[in-house]
């Protein structure tokens, strides 16, 4: 793996371009579609945060800058960070996402390729539903403010919070995550697509 990795070419028909799928790159171009605050730091510095200050709360979302998940992301009590970031003390050099907490009632995961929406639908619980029209759209514009940095095809994840507001919930490959209820037909057809793309700019 780590030879196929380094074999140019190939590695970048194969793998996700993982460096632009890290929040501490995409966030500059999406960051107002996060609809929440959010800030970057390094891991071993958020125990000396002024959390409840600069969050308005008791709790904190925090999850990891990469796409490779280096810990679970998730919802802490601010009270109890201490032990649980001891817990993941090998990752004190990274940087982490410390955000706000929101309520999301329905998630949408939307495959988007050149910008454009190619296949989605509700995620992680079935019954999987097909994407509105909004959040489609919603994801079209977070695909397409990447287009002039790299990814051409993406995921983009979209949560619908009890008011109806739509926030983006994370950018992601689309060669290592779940399709959940989207046509597999339109998803191959876009991946083939983007491959033979690829083969002519080389």
């Amino acid at each position: 793996m780590g030879r196929l990795r380094r074999a140019g070419r190939l590695g970048e028909a194969v793998f996700d371009e993982y460096s632009v799928l890290r929040c501490s790159f995409y966030y500059r171009h999406v960051y107002d579609l996060l609809g929440r605050i959010a800030v970057l730091v390094p891991f071993s510095a958020v125990p000396g945060l002024p959390l409840r200050r600069m969050f308005g709360g008791d709790q904190v979302f925090l999850r990891s800058d990469t796409n490779f998940k280096l810990f679970p992301a998730g919802v802490h009590a601010i009270s109890e960070l201490g032990s649980w970031l001891e817990t993941y003390d090998q990752y004190r050099d990274e940087l982490v996402v410390v955000s706000e907490v929101v309520t999301f009632e329905r998630e949408y995961r939307c495959f988007c390729r050149d910008g454009g929406f190619v296949c989605g639908s509700s995620y992680p619980n079935e019954p999987y539903l097909p994407v509105p029209d909004r959040v489609r759209d919603f994801a079209e514009t977070a695909a397409a403010r990447l287009l002039a940095h790299g990814p051409t095809m993406v995921t983009v994840d979209v949560g619908v919070g009890p008011d109806g507001a739509l926030r983006l919930v994370e950018l992601g490959g689309v060669n290592s995550w779940g399709i959940y209820g989207s046509d597999v037909a339109d998803f191959i057809a876009a991946m083939e697509a983007e491959a033979l793309a690829r083969a002519e700019v080389w």
